[in-house]
């Protein structure tokens, strides 16, 4: 049974008209990745709710040029190898994706212009079909199912800023979804 936008918006206390416009999204991206299982929905959203906030709008990472270039300039592990790069492929939608390199190869596997047009990224539907295949190409669904949550968390944010807020959603979503489904 796959989390209904209601259960997400009061566990969360997430704007539900942002829910209702992404989660649908969302769901199917994580199906057409074949990961669309409770414990890989949990951790869709409460990712989501950690990385974008309470609205459950793809995001552009904040920060400034200055705060970009310090952070991704001639970041050779991101890709970042022409001047511009670290501000022109900063953080977007709802996982932060960041770098040359990424845009490019999550552009070119899902058919979506990112390099050109890294705004691309922000548009609810690409978002969510690069937050799921992040999700399967980094492992995300074999942690979850072993409720290893930190190591979720890990994977996506690369440490642990936000650990508490994303496990208070993963507790939320968890004892929502218990509920809703219980008998």
């Amino acid at each position: 049974m796959s989390l209904i936008p209601e259960t997400i918006a009061h566990a969360l206390t997430a704007d539900p008209a942002g829910v209702w416009a992404a989660w649908p999204l969302v769901v199917a991206a994580l199906r057409a990745e074949g990961i669309d299982t409770d414990a890989v929905e949990i951790s869709a959203a409460a990712t989501i709710q950690v990385e974008v906030g309470k609205r459950w709008l793809p995001i552009h990472e904040f920060g400034g040029r200055l705060y970009f270039s310090k952070m991704y300039e001639g970041r050779k592990d991101l890709g970042n190898t022409e001047p511009g790069d670290g501000e022109r492929f900063a953080g977007r939608g709802y996982i932060q994706l960041t770098g040359r390199a990424n845009y490019a190869s999550y552009g070119a596997e899902l058919g979506i212009p990112l390099v050109d047009t890294p705004d691309l990224a922000l548009e609810p539907g690409n978002a969510a079909r690069i937050l799921a295949r992040y999700f399967r190409l980094a492992g995300i669904p074999e942690a979850a199912e072993a409720g290893l949550w930190t190591k979720v968390r890990r994977r996506v944010n690369g440490g642990v800023n936000g650990l508490d807020a994303f496990l208070a959603a993963v507790r939320a979503l968890s004892a929502s979804h218990a509920l809703a489904t219980a008998p």
